[in-house]
């Protein structure tokens, strides 16, 4: 049988199987069917029928070969005819074919206006689909809000539509694996800053006061702000100090316990004042292990947590590091002056441990005054009595303690030693 007379016989097939169709196969977009065309239809005819008689599904797939090039020959103007088909009997999923081939050129010009008008039916039916080919036309052409007037009413009901639906799926896959909302949110461990650092204040940016603080941590390793997790008012107890009055040996009319439960109502009303430029700074004198450290850590906890800067020194430490930084010794950073003068609290530990001369003198006097000045609160704890300070510092440093300092004595045993015997 030769050529010629197979696509006689094909046409025929074709025409017995498909009469009283023809003319509406024919129609719209210029497409039509010679002889030549039979060959490939008769590969499908099962399919072609059902999609010729109404059924939008099957013109969908007719048309999914047709773009893919599956069982018949790649077309896309054929495509693109069967999705027109399968539309026009209400396949969701051939109107979004449409859609998608208006994007892309596919077997039709390009047209996305026509494109965002197929897909606000599909995305009312809530599909995956038309999501997808939704964001791929917004992606591809941007600028289709500027197209016209209409467009952007069209864009804009698809666009809050779309959100809507990406919202709804979202609360559903979170309801399917037992997660909320509010386990997507971020976890800060600073409310200020949100972990960023730095804090937006009339259109410029301030570091916040927890990345300030995380850099003085790193910068002066050496401080007990690491102790803070154990050393705060959470472990502070009074039952440590005993409620023995005895005036001999504390020259005192009240026991130790009455007596740090005034130090703490004096502490209470420090941080209660803190912002108070006129409130006084405080001076912790007694022997050591009576919790004169412990307390000052306490203090440094709470206004940390309230977004204050807090640097703890040794007076000897920082007394060297002042020295070593204004003679450029020992790579000390210029950025530690600044931070002894300017954080919101400084908490000068152990003084009278340092060595004495005269520039450290000078040292000590220009820190304290300095702060006194700008407003910056300071607590200083010494074993010396306040008899001892008169005698070892000159009188410029004791008038200003005296004068701008409550003072906070310490007294009775050992807490360190009922600790160990605990």
């Amino acid at each position: 049988m030769n050529i010629y007379f197979k696509k006689i016989i094909n046409y025929i097939c074709f025409t017995l199987l498909f009469s009283g169709a023809g003319k509406s196969f024919g129609e719209s977009h210029e497409v039509s069917f010679d002889v030549s065309q039979v060959e490939e239809i008769s590969l499908i005819n099962s399919l072609t029928k059902k999609a010729l008689d109404g059924d939008g599904e099957a013109a969908y797939e007719v048309g999914r070969m047709y773009l893919l090039g599956k069982e018949v020959p790649k077309n896309e103007q054929r495509a693109f005819w069967w999705f027109e088909r399968g539309k026009k009997a209400g396949d969701i999923g051939s109107q979004i074919m449409v859609a998608r081939c208006q994007i892309w050129g596919w077997g039709t010009n390009v047209e996305p206006m026509e494109a965002l008008k197929n897909l606000v039916a599909p995305l009312k039916n809530k599909s995956s689909f038309a999501i997808s080919t939704t964001c791929s036309l917004l992606d591809r052409h941007p600028d289709i809000f500027l197209i016209s007037k209409e467009a952007r009413k069209t864009s804009t009901s698809l666009v809050l539509m779309l959100t809507e639906l990406l919202k709804e799926k979202k609360h559903n896959f979170l309801k399917s694996i037992k997660m909320s909302e509010d386990d997507l949110l971020p976890k800060y461990e600073c409310s200020i800053c949100n972990d960023t650092g730095y804090i937006a204040e009339n259109n410029s940016f301030t570091m916040c006061s927890c990345l300030k603080q995380k850099l003085i941590n790193i910068s002066y390793n050496k401080s007990n702000i690491n102790k803070l997790d154990f050393e705060n008012f959470s472990n502070f107890d009074i039952n440590m100090y005993s409620d023995e009055i005895n005036e001999e040996k504390y020259h005192s009319s009240v026991s130790p316990r009455q007596n740090i439960l005034i130090i703490k109502k004096i502490v209470d009303n420090f941080l209660a004042d803190f912002d108070n430029p006129k409130g006084k700074n405080l001076l912790f004198t007694g022997s050591p292990g009576l919790g004169k450290t412990f307390l000052s850590n306490c203090i440094a906890k709470e206004l940390i947590d309230n977004g204050k800067i807090v640097l703890y020194q040794t007076a000897p430490i920082m007394l060297d590091n002042i020295i070593d930084c204004k003679f450029g010794k020992n790579n000390i950073s210029k950025d530690f002056l600044d931070n002894i003068f300017n954080s919101d609290l400084l908490i000068i530990d152990d003084l009278g441990t340092e060595s004495i001369n005269n520039i450290k003198f000078t040292e000590l006097f220009n820190v304290i005054n300095t702060r006194i000045l700008s407003n910056k609160k300071t607590i200083i704890s010494t074993n010396l009595s306040i008899q001892n300070l008169f005698s070892i510092y000159d009188e410029r440093i004791v008038s200003r303690i005296v004068g701008y300092y409550n003072i906070c004595k310490f007294f009775g045993d050992d807490i360190r030693f009922k600790i160990r015997n605990i």
